[in-house]
């Protein structure tokens, strides 16, 4: 099994555990695609400097039929190679598939993201296939969150337990960024817990599309965003896991049978309607 897949499966099986509602990875309601497509748009730019991307250009792949992580992988290895991006993705319309183009140009596999990593090579040029697109697509979310914000695994396999996917942690903390606040994420995380949409959010804390990705790739990378924005995630995990515990505590502890309802409701999680 690999390392995605790992930790796909304990996403879920956290999350059921800690009765937790677990969401389709794929984000398919126009509000949420929305924000993770400027969530995307925002950490691509800004982890790949070299590269001095716009939102037009990085668009303009997507309208080409490229998935988010398909363009993650061209523009690693037009960074790890003298290659441009055009050269890359003039090989790849060719036919050839990421892993030979990234071997054929001398980009070495430490070149990606630990989740990339494990899938360079299985596609084609592109990913037709929804299933695989959307594998690529989560495995450079993960990478995203773990690379560029610094979560951690345990702060990942939290969320999961709050029923947030790899792209939902995306939005999540790219939201907090354009916010410019790593306190907001706090916010964030209980307004997706009230099943609101990743727009409806993003608007709560007076983040637009374009804040998110201007602002948001200015302060990604601050190392006391970073730190703050991990103690944040884990305060509001702890908070909430509280919560449920006291929401599954019989309404009348102490009380022999018959004195009243001994069951408690299990917690609900977050929804978010994807």
């Amino acid at each position: 099994m690999t390392l995605l897949k790992r930790t796909v499966v304990v996403l879920v099986v956290t999350a059921l555990m800690l009765g937790g509602t677990v969401y389709a990875i794929d984000i398919a309601n126009p509000d949420d695609e929305c924000v993770a497509s400027s969530a995307f748009i925002a950490n691509i730019i800004a982890g790949f400097p070299e590269l001095a991307l716009t939102a037009d250009a990085i668009q303009a792949l997507r309208d080409a039929g490229y998935g988010w992580g398909e363009i993650v992988i061209a523009c690693s290895i037009a960074v790890g190679s003298d290659k441009t991006l055009d050269d890359v993705i003039a090989l790849a319309s060719e036919g050839a598939g990421w892993g030979e183009i990234a071997k054929g140009l001398g980009v070495p596999t430490t070149g990606f993201g630990q989740y990339v990593r494990e899938i360079i090579g299985k596609g084609g040029a592109k990913v037709r296939a929804q299933h695989g697109r959307k594998q690529v697509d989560d495995a450079a979310a993960m990478d995203m969150v773990r690379d560029r914000f610094g979560l951690e695994e345990d702060d990942v396999q939290a969320l999961g337990a709050m029923g947030l996917d790899a792209q939902d942690i995306l939005c999540a903390v790219s939201i907090a960024a354009g916010a410019g606040d790593a306190s907001k994420v706090r916010l964030v995380l209980e307004l997706r817990a009230k099943q609101q949409s990743w727009l409806r959010i993003a608007e709560a804390v007076g983040v637009g599309k374009d804040g998110m990705i201007e602002k948001g790739v200015a302060i990604r990378n601050r190392v006391e965003f970073r730190n703050a924005l991990k103690e944040q995630i884990r305060e509001q995990v702890r908070s909430q896991m509280e919560a449920h515990k006291e929401k599954g505590k019989p309404e009348n502890p102490g009380k022999g049978k018959g004195s009243g309802s001994s069951g408690g409701s299990r917690g609900n999680g977050h929804g978010g309607g994807k």
